[in-house]
């Protein structure tokens, strides 16, 4: 619920003010780790399907694979949120 109060603000009021003031690569970054974070939530049923039975050696790489790219998606939606939120705020 907080998440779309929150973003629902976002696109209301910070969105247009970002364009405005053409902070582009700010406004990439954004959606960059927008699009991360849908794939990440894609991921995730198949992260609870391989990592259900862990003994099962086949499923090894496919484990290993899912695991890093979600290690990816959220390090990098952090360290985004973290340089978004710290470049020189929204009004200058």
């Amino acid at each position: 619920v907080f998440g779309g109060w929150v973003y629902t603000w976002y696109r209301v009021d910070v969105r247009p003010i970002m364009e405005d003031l053409q902070y582009w690569t700010l406004f990439g970054l954004f959606e960059l780790k927008e699009h991360f974070g849908a794939f990440g939530l894609f991921l995730l049923p198949m992260y609870y399907l391989l990592w259900k039975r862990p003994e099962l050696a086949q499923y090894r790489q496919a484990r290993n694979a899912v695991t890093v790219l979600l290690c990816l998606f959220v390090w990098f939606a952090l360290v985004a949120g973290h340089v978004i939120n710290n470049y020189k705020g929204i009004y200058p």
